[in-house]
């Protein structure tokens, strides 16, 4: 971050259709750094108490990492905040793919919308350019649908979007926010928050400049840390099937908890993406079965974890990639032609 820094959010008023830059000062960031907190912060100060999280006053806002778009790894994530309609308390979620680093492209470190809108809309900012433009021919459109018309609409393929579908719109509070043609900022309902404001989606491209204090120093540290990520490389093919279903069940028995190294994720993420730690987490019960209230390994036991985890989901994978700023590309587009459930294409799970 270079030294005096001064941030911009944008602040988009749905009920009127007009917009206004905000310019945050560095002590800002220095205390709440950005994402969740430049979020947390925003909303906390500025959403009065009580309100409807479907309610016109409510606030929805979109929010990258403060180091998104350096150079800096895994850094590739936004933050959607609001107050959840799930719960009625704080609400976020978080997404990858490549929609954080076209908020910060933009010019700007969060997006933030308020009021209502009347019709079906959509945000549009392209460089200098902020629109919000009638999203009516959208409106009912799956996320896929809507990112494709979109692309179409302004003959650019390289424009970000991020959407709701059906169950956004119908306010459904388990609906999350949907870019990269499937990747889904899921928690918290907030689609639903976005359905309520008639906000079907935001699209994002821009070209402006990230400031960095040291950039040199960034990237050697980057440099360093990608040489030592490497060593996990050259053992991921050490990995088979059956390998993570049988530490899971070893940690059923011992009565602690097996210390997870960084490099033993490295290999499990690189190969198997995150259904490869499935048996890890109902093992060791970190998977919410019955809403926390059930025991994992006992209701979700090994024989039925392996039917979807590590190799039995990679086994339908066509295509790798990774989400971006992050080395390890643990995503994955799957093909299913077998069985009930068949799968034209589809993101891992």
């Amino acid at each position: 971050m270079a030294g005096g820094y001064v941030g911009r959010i944008l602040w988009v008023d749905l009920s009127n259709g007009t917009h206004e830059i905000e310019e945050l000062p560095e002590e800002i960031y220095r205390h709440y750094i950005g994402g969740y907190g430049l979020g947390a912060r925003i909303i906390y100060e500025r959403q009065k108490p009580g309100v409807d999280p479907l309610g016109e006053e409510a606030i929805f806002g979109m929010v990258p990492g403060l180091l998104t778009g350096t150079g800096a790894q895994f850094a590739g994530r936004y933050m959607c905040v609001g107050k959840s309609p799930l719960t009625g308390g704080w609400g976020d979620s978080n997404s990858g793919g490549f929609f954080a680093p076209a908020i910060k492209q933009c010019g700007f470190d969060g997006i933030f919308f308020k009021g209502k809108s009347e019709r079906p809309v959509y945000l549009l900012v392209q460089g200098d350019k902020i629109e919000i433009r009638d999203a009516s021919h959208l409106w009912g459109k799956s996320t896929i649908e809507t990112e494709k018309m979109l692309k179409e609409e302004l003959g650019d393929s390289r424009v970000q979007v991020a959407c709701i579908g059906p169950a956004g719109e119908n306010l459904s509070f388990i609906s999350g926010v949907v870019t990269d043609r499937g990747r889904i900022a899921a928690r918290s309902g907030l689609g639903a928050v976005m359905g309520s404001k008639k906000l079907k989606a935001v699209v994002l491209k821009g070209n402006a400049k990230i400031p960095v204090h040291d950039r040199e120093r960034l990237m050697n540290e980057t440099r360093r840390f990608l040489r030592r990520m490497a060593i996990a490389d050259r053992i991921v093919k050490w990995t088979n099937k059956g390998l993570l279903h049988r530490a899971g069940k070893l940690m059923r028995f011992l009565p602690f908890h097996m210390r997870q190294e960084a490099i033993l994720w490295r290999i499990i993420l690189k190969k198997f993406g995150t259904s490869g730690i499935l048996a890890f987490s109902v093992e060791g019960g970190d998977t919410p079965v019955k809403n926390w209230k059930g025991v994992g390994y006992i209701e979700f036991p090994l024989k039925r974890s392996a039917r979807i985890s590590d190799a039995n989901i990679i086994k339908y994978e066509v295509k790798k990639y990774h989400c971006y700023s992050c080395p390890i590309g643990c995503g994955g587009i799957i093909k299913k032609t077998d069985g009930r459930y068949p799968i034209e294409e589809g993101h891992k799970p």
